[in-house]
């Protein structure tokens, strides 16, 4: 059932490589709690954790619907926690779409739309981005409570400290688990797309700087919620430098056509982030564009 197991940090790798909509999760088994963090593994996996041990509260890194999905299967038995600053999106799917970047394209109408076919399933279809997903009304909708950010918890023989890492959303926390030395870095996720700002609570400066915070902590392994590997200090560092050189190398691709005189929608169909292909999907498109304007506005204060 599990991957990997540092003391009573258990990791569950997501299905299919950790790719989206899929993460890799942790099982928490505190003497006190038992816990698990991120809800994304795969159905499969999350029943069988279900089947044989307790889960008595679910911790939410960020509200992203690859880390949520399948809260629901732990609605009955276990408290939904959430950082503070994200807290408000599970709990409004109209706020959680807003602050991801889909209303400012579509408008208030087209949203309210979708959230009515989205509550009668008459979505169907799938698509890179999720929006037709039922899991989006399971899973959301409640928080029982919050995680402080900084403050050491206890699990009971599992400590624990939720660290404040905006830049990929607003709220979004990593975990440092000081005994383990062992980091849970969350969407600083060193994947070969790189580093993911696109919502309207995503920040360029922001998740470079939460990144590199990342390996001031006296760490040994750091485990990411979208690469399948444990990986030791000196291997993070290095793919974090190849990962976080990925954003300048797209800066540098999206000021040389606007330089050139494209428009901010001229750009996007270059396919800087998501291939043109993909930009069918009105969500797609409204991250690619939001995410040109963002590298454009950072452009205007360098």
């Amino acid at each position: 059932m599990f991957d990997r197991e540092k003391g009573r940090i258990k990791v569950i790798f997501g299905e299919r490589g950790a790719n989206f909509p899929y993460s890799n999760n942790l099982y928490l088994e505190g003497k006190e709690v038992k816990a698990l963090v991120d809800a994304g593994a795969g159905e499969e996996k999350l029943q069988a954790l279900k089947a044989r041990l307790p889960v008595e509260r679910v911790y939410l890194t960020h509200y992203h619907f690859d880390h949520v999905v399948y809260t629901y299967l732990f609605k009955e038995q276990a408290e939904i926690w959430s950082n503070p600053i994200d807290a408000p999106n599970l709990l409004d799917l109209r706020q959680l779409v807003r602050t991801i970047g889909i209303t400012w394209a579509l408008g208030e109408e087209k949203v309210a739309a979708w959230l009515a076919d989205l509550q009668a399933d008459r979505i169907k279809g799938q698509s890179l981005a999720p929006w037709g997903r039922q899991e989006w009304l399971w899973s959301t909708g409640r928080v029982d409570g919050t995680y402080p950010y900084g403050e050491p918890m206890d699990l009971g023989d599992l400590p624990l400290v939720f660290l404040h890492t905006p830049g990929h959303t607003a709220g979004m926390a990593c975990l440092w688990f000081p005994e383990e030395k062992l980091v849970f870095t969350a969407d600083v996720d060193l994947t070969e797309f790189g580093p993911w700002y696109m919502g309207e609570d995503g920040d360029i400066t922001a998740y470079r700087q939460s990144a590199l915070a990342l390996l001031e902590l006296p760490a040994k392994y750091y485990l990411t919620s979208h690469v399948p590997e444990l990986l030791s200090k000196d291997e993070f560092y290095r793919r974090l430098k190849e990962y976080l050189q990925i954003i300048d190398h797209k800066h540098e691709k999206i000021l040389t056509l606007w330089r050139q005189g494209l428009s901010v929608a001229e750009i996007a169909v270059q396919g800087i982030f998501y291939p043109a292909r993909f930009q069918v999907d009105p969500w797609i498109n409204a991250w690619e564009q939001l995410t040109i304007r963002k590298h454009l506005q950072l452009a205007e204060g360098e």
